[in-house]
């Protein structure tokens, strides 16, 4: 077959034909190196050499080159957490295109930094294309804190420098106003 471009990660299959028996080199990446149609799977670019020898002895050989591109190397913001109805700066870089999934809760799936407010807690997809045209894909995980149900015991009245002492609750940290 004819020279072909690969992303990093993928496999290509090679084949030939005209012999009885071949042998690839070299043949590492490669499914089978003793049969006209194994699956390359390069982490660099390879020229592979294919000698096939025919029933009666004849030799021939070929050639063909696997060139391979680099995936885009991915940066995600960290996973983080919301309160409900809150949102989150989400950020990826690394490439020419971004492409978010679930597109629910985001305000943009198309750009590198959507705003996302889930309802719930949600894995969200990035996947990343590089100028190249290979991509690579990571997540951000958006977990949403139910709402609290804060409460007091407020009385509705007491005596003038009567003192009562009250309480609240539903919540981590307090700040009683007036102080007085």
């Amino acid at each position: 077959n004819n020279n072909t471009t690969i992303c990093e990660g993928l496999s290509v299959s090679l084949n030939t034909t005209g012999a009885s028996t071949y042998s690839w080199v070299p043949p590492t990446a490669l499914s089978n190196p003793a049969i006209a149609n194994p699956v390359a799977t390069p982490v660099t670019t390879t020229q592979y050499i294919v000698t096939g020898t025919t029933v009666n002895g004849c030799v021939a050989k070929d050639t063909v080159v696997i060139t391979v591109n680099p995936s885009p190397i991915v940066t995600t913001s960290n996973d983080t957490t919301i309160c409900q109805s809150g949102s989150a700066q989400l950020f990826a870089s690394g490439g020419t295109g971004y492409s978010w999934s679930p597109v629910t809760g985001l305000s943009n799936p198309s750009i590198s930094n959507p705003v996302a407010t889930p309802s719930a807690n949600t894995l969200y997809y990035v996947t990343v294309t590089g100028a190249n045209s290979c991509s690579k894909t990571d997540s951000v995980n958006v977990n949403v804190r139910a709402a609290s149900a804060f409460a007091i015991n407020a009385p509705n009245s007491i005596c003038p420098n009567a003192s009562i002492q009250l309480s609240a609750s539903g919540g981590d940290l307090y700040s009683w106003t007036p102080a007085g």
